[in-house]
């Protein structure tokens, strides 16, 4: 098992870590969040502008400072790995957390695909391409949704592959928390709906060889909050994309 890529340390954009301090709906000031960062109030206010330019939603508020009224924890690959049963650790090749990709889907197809038996799996805060079906944009501000792709290689093609987006929103439905899962239905062929409301979807794409062995990437996204989709038409995380 390999812990790749995590972009919520130090190295990360400076975006990045100022929504991972505001992230527990407390107030900083400016002064506080670029002492935080090693960084100017200037560069602060600029991370500001940042985040409410991709849908983040930043209070502002004089003698107080700054805040985010709604937030999820940020992606951290160690805890995401924590959370993994110790059967499916063990066939994890390669685990991946980002704070910006253009899509988690094109970022995996372009990897080599992990060994049969094995997967990789790729999260994201925010994508600059997410899509779903028929090249619908898929937009989810930072915090307003889960954005994940997994890699899996087959030997050979199975007959009944496209069963596979099916059986994907069956597992995520089953994956939800129980109050909430009550209310999910599927609507063919790979959305999670509540009521009339769209929670999210599914985008499934396949790099195979003729009778050779294939790739498929499995997009997962799931809205959590009302803000995700807020531009664009309403789509799926495909790769989140």
């Amino acid at each position: 098992m390999s812990l790749a890529g995590d972009e919520q340390g130090s190295e990360a954009p400076l975006a990045c870590r100022v929504y991972g301090l505001l992230s527990d709906r407390t107030f900083y000031s400016g002064s506080d969040l670029a002492r935080a960062c090693g960084v100017s109030r200037s560069a602060v206010w600029k991370a500001i502008a940042a985040l409410r330019s991709l849908g983040v939603t930043v209070d502002a508020v004089p003698n107080r400072g700054y805040r985010l009224p709604s937030a999820t924890a940020p992606l951290q690959l160690e805890r995401i790995l924590s959370q993994l049963a110790p059967g499916l650790a063990d066939r994890l090749r390669e685990g991946r957390t980002h704070w910006s990709v253009d899509s988690t889907n094109a970022q995996l197809l372009q990897r080599p695909g992990p060994p049969p038996g094995q997967f990789d799996f790729m999260t994201a805060e925010y994508q600059s391409a997410g899509r779903g079906r028929r090249a619908r944009r898929w937009f989810a501000p930072p915090g307003g949704a889960i954005c994940l792709s997994i890699s899996w290689s087959f030997t050979a093609l199975p007959a009944d592959i496209g069963a596979l987006g099916l059986a994907v929103g069956v597992c995520v439905r089953r994956a939800l928390p129980h109050p909430v899962r009550g209310h999910v239905a599927l609507k063919w062929p790979n959305d999670l709906v509540v009521g009339h409301d769209k929670l999210g979807g599914i985008l499934i794409e396949l790099r195979a060889e003729a009778g050779g062995p294939a790739m498929v990437v499995v997009g997962i996204g799931l809205n959590a909050s009302r803000r995700s989709g807020g531009r664009g038409a309403p789509g799926r995380c495909g790769g989140r994309g």
